[in-house]
């Protein structure tokens, strides 16, 4: 069902930057040399970017459009289409789809889309509160109830992504209270049913989680029943050097100084992925990863953010990520977020984590472009 990654895209003409950013982008940011070794770096491996709705361009308008073409000059080869959904809030068992949340005939458009322009499109779903809580740490009164009408919100998804032939679907995003071995049997029950409506692959996104023991992950027990073992790759690089060598380094050997009794505890976040991944014997997909544009990004996600608008951290965490992970040839897929369907988004003044029109996108085109 993979379109052709190969198809020629029009070049657009970034929006207007400072000076002294165009000079970084242009000077200060070597092209890779390295050569493709397998893994997203194959032919057929997932060069991706998630790609989410703004309210100031809706799925399907020309101004998404737009966008979609801007990530497409990157060299992306695949788009995962975030499509979100609600619930009322964590201790919920009712899910619905807001005005605001993408619609099925707004996702159609932007499927199609994305494979006129030679993706392959992954549907990924993701609940959203009205409460602001993280889907983590649901913990629904009555957890049959939310298994039951999870299955029906998700199976209607998973429809939905057959009929626009989407190339792969997610089914569920960093559920960690929900995919303890307790709800294994309800797992398997929403996967079956999937398939009985979508019949191509299949993946999910688990939260990255620090000790192997007790990460999500690395104890979800029902990967044997999906095609893809999917991370949210938020693992922590570095606590205070977050140059490109000391990045790419701590994919293999990170010490935490934050440890129990202030002494560190190192952890190997390319050991421990690889351990679950020859466990089960399936491809690794980063199916969200990202950094910030401030000064500490690749540091701890519950470490204050420092409010330094630092551009360059997050490009050494792009082009750290991209180096580390180029010779692993089970990591069949990244997917970078988040790219707005807003060509706008981002920008010179952006601490987020979106990388448009920013030195980070100049990094994805490097690896992407040319490989």
């Amino acid at each position: 069902m993979l379109r052709s990654a190969n198809s020629v895209v029009p070049r657009r003409v970034l929006p207007l930057l400072p000076l002294a950013l165009l000079i970084w982008l242009t000077i200060a940011i070597p092209a890779p040399t390295r050569a493709a070794s397998g893994g997203w770096l194959a032919q057929n491996g997932q060069k991706g970017i998630a790609f989410l709705q703004s309210p100031q361009a809706r799925f399907g308008s020309p101004a998404a459009l737009d966008s979609l073409r801007k990530l497409r000059e990157t060299g992306a080869n695949w788009v995962s289409i975030v499509v979100t959904f609600h619930s009322p809030g964590a201790g919920y068992a009712t899910f619905f789809r807001a005005p605001q949340d993408p619609q099925d005939d707004e996702i159609a458009q932007v499927v199609n889309q994305a494979h006129s322009l030679g993706m392959g499109v992954m549907i990924q779903p993701v609940v959203v509160t009205d409460d602001g809580a993280w889907s983590g740490m649901f913990n629904p009164g009555n957890t049959d109830q939310w298994f039951r009408e999870y299955k029906s919100m998700i199976t209607g998804f998973a429809r939905l992504a057959q009929a626009t032939q989407a190339d792969e679907f997610c089914i569920g995003t960093e559920f960690v209270t929900l995919t303890r071995p307790q709800y294994s049997w309800n797992w398997r029950e929403v996967i079956a049913e999937v398939r009985n409506n979508y019949f191509g692959p299949l993946t999910y996104s688990a939260n990255w989680g620090k000790k192997p023991e007790d990460s999500e992950y690395a104890t979800i027990d029902w990967w044997d029943q999906l095609d893809r073992i999917g991370i949210s790759a938020y693992f922590p690089l570095s606590w205070n050097d977050f140059n490109t060598d000391p990045l790419r380094q701590g994919w293999f050997n990170y010490t935490d100084p934050f440890g129990p009794n202030a002494v560190g505890l190192t952890y190997h976040w390319h050991d421990q992925i690889g351990a679950v991944q020859a466990r089960w014997n399936k491809p690794v997909q980063f199916t969200r990863i990202g950094f910030g544009s401030y000064a500490n990004s690749p540091g701890r996600w519950d470490v204050s953010a420092d409010s330094n608008l630092e551009l360059s951290v997050q490009a050494n965490g792009y082009d750290a990520t991209f180096q580390a992970w180029a010779d692993t040839p089970w990591l069949t897929g990244l997917f970078w977020t988040p790219w707005s369907s807003d060509q706008a988004a981002g920008g010179p003044l952006d601490t987020g984590d979106s990388p448009q029109n920013k030195p980070a996108e100049q990094i994805l085109r490097n690896w992407y472009g040319q490989h």
